[in-house]
């Protein structure tokens, strides 16, 4: 349903998707045999939980992120707002602005925020490229470019330098062991996630970066 309002209203609104996610925490998806939402992480069940989230989504998860000492960044908002890369994909302001409205309901981090920006951004932009070339075959040779154009849309949200040199380490990287995945205390970091992505995005093979990432670390997020 909320997919069904942003495709046939062309709008995604922050306390539609609030009360949809939330009813997903309490009863999952009941025709795949589910009790409750599957999996849910640590910071969205504190947001989801709190009284008002369904009425000011973002304020909860800003307050949230406050009372953290602004210092949770975990992946979840990555997965979720990934297909907002495809709705709109042909206006790029359009898949910014959305994947803000989403991601900011739960993940308020402006690394969440960058993270989710970047894949997006992304994943519009090789839509864009497969339409205007017809059978995307110069696509592989436009990787570089798409990080590039990524990460510049995904800086909008960070202010420091420091912040936007993390990011692009993270989205630069040529070598998986680099990312240290399966770091003590850090693996559901929402950088982790972004940086084994993009580094598999610079992949020849799907299948093998597929089974290089998942045998770098014992919990994985797919």
């Amino acid at each position: 349903q909320f997919m069904y309002n942003c495709v046939h209203y062309f709008k995604v609104i922050a306390t539609d998707f609030a009360v949809r996610i939330k009813r997903w925490m309490r009863k999952g998806f009941p025709d795949l045999g589910d009790v409750a939402g599957m999996g849910i992480g640590a910071t969205t069940k504190a947001v989801l939980s709190h009284g008002s989230f369904t009425t000011d989504p973002h304020k909860i998860a800003s307050e949230c992120w406050e009372n953290s000492q602004r210092n949770i960044a975990p992946n979840g908002a990555v997965m979720r707002t990934s297909i907002l890369g495809i709705h709109q994909w042909d206006d790029l302001d359009s898949v910014f602005r959305n994947t803000l409205e989403i991601c900011k309901t739960t993940h308020y981090d402006p690394r969440c925020q960058a993270s989710t920006v970047a894949t997006t951004t992304c994943i519009a932009l090789m839509l864009q490229q497969t339409a205007h070339h017809g059978d995307g075959k110069k696509l592989s040779k436009n990787v570089d470019l798409l990080i590039k154009q990524s990460y510049d849309t995904a800086c909008k949200v960070l202010e420091t330098d420091e912040q936007k040199q993390e990011l692009w380490f993270y989205m630069s990287c040529t070598k998986l062991k680099q990312l240290q995945l399966a770091e003590p205390g850090k693996i559901g970091y929402t950088y982790k996630c972004l940086g084994a992505g993009f580094w598999a995005f610079k992949q020849d093979n799907f299948k093998k970066a597929l089974i290089k990432v998942v045998m770098e670390f014992y919990f994985h997020d797919i």
